[in-house]
């Protein structure tokens, strides 16, 4: 059972990777060349590439914010159905390798989370740099779409509390089964 899970987490890993490589290689192949891609934003004024990236700012910080009220959503129903259901608890207790597939899925949506979290922030910075070289209106009028350091950091430092708890608690599952053998 022990390389069944050890599997599960390589192949899961390999196809991330494979699934960034695709979207990296999908992504060059819908943009048009550098030729191309400058003549086309030489063409646009200043108040188009501001609305283009203004959308684009908005759209991200907004996708931001959804995807964190989400997984901590899904992280305090989670751990709330952990410490209200006793069949969960038992089931846990008993069945070695659905805690210890639980707690490798919990290492690993966190993992992703981060990264995605992190990749997202600096998405968001690259769009208000963009915004600012542009110098087409004050800072005012799009920082509050930009998404701070200081938000991340607080963002990540919940989520991962929580899968902290998550894993916690399905840890101390661990000890009650070897209590009760």
């Amino acid at each position: 059972m022990k390389y069944l899970l050890i599997l599960i987490s390589f192949i899961f890993a390999i196809g991330c990777e494979f699934s960034i490589a695709q979207d990296n290689i999908s992504e060059e192949s819908s943009r048009p060349n550098m030729e191309t891609h400058s003549t086309n934003d030489q063409n646009l004024s200043n108040k188009e590439k501001y609305d283009l990236l203004y959308e684009a700012s908005k759209d991200i910080h907004n996708g931001y914010n959804i995807d964190v009220m989400k997984s901590l959503a899904l992280l305090i129903i989670g751990i709330g159905w952990f410490v209200t259901s006793d069949k969960s608890r038992e089931f846990f207790t008993k069945s070695r390798a659905a805690r210890k597939s639980a707690v490798i899925a919990a290492v690993v949506l966190c993992a992703v989370h981060v990264w995605s979290s992190i990749s997202t922030y600096l998405l968001s910075r690259e769009k208000t740099s963009l915004l600012s070289a542009l110098k087409y209106v004050d800072p005012k009028y799009y920082r509050n779409h930009e998404i701070t350091a200081a938000a991340l950091v607080l963002n990540l430092a919940l989520i991962i509390a929580l899968f902290g708890v998550l894993i916690v608690i399905l840890c101390s599952l661990k000890e009650t089964a070897r209590k009760s053998e």
